[in-house]
């Protein structure tokens, strides 16, 4: 099986069970990029934001601050919206707006790109017991 159809599986799994909450008026999509199978978080938000349709905002959630610095420059390669990130103590949350193609922003030379700190927040989980969430949601597994 190639690397590209694991991956597109997966983003179809994604997108399908992702969570969507409200800010602001705004409906977001949540992603939980702790993927199966160790693929590369880039990788997964990739091909997630290629789904996506102009004008949605998705947040990607990843445990590792390097996912946050990449997704950085993910967004100046594709000409979307880097909006903003967040940290909680455990996990990253990284805002992004989806641009259509006649309103992509221009690329800039990597050493020029602002990597600011992310906000630190508060979250509560409410869940009974977390340590038993599935890998996907629904429990369902990728591969038959």
């Amino acid at each position: 099986m190639c690397a590209m159809s694991l991956i597109d599986r997966v983003a179809s799994v994604f997108l399908a069970d992702c969570r969507r909450l409200a800010r602001d008026g705004e409906l977001l999509r949540e992603f939980d990029l702790a993927g199966p199978l160790l693929l590369s978080e880039v990788c997964l938000a990739r091909a997630l934001i290629n789904r996506l349709g102009a004008g949605e905002t998705a947040v990607f959630r990843s445990r590792w601050e390097e996912t946050h610095r990449d997704l950085i420059h993910l967004c100046n390669v594709l000409g979307h919206e880097y909006v903003d990130a967040e940290f909680d103590g455990v996990d990253y949350f990284i805002t992004i707006r989806i641009r259509g193609e006649a309103e992509r922003l221009p690329r800039r030379d990597a050493f020029s790109l602002p990597h600011p700190a992310p906000r630190r927040v508060i979250t509560l989980d409410l869940t009974r017991e977390p340590a038993a969430e599935p890998l996907l949601p629904g429990g369902r597994t990728l591969l038959p």
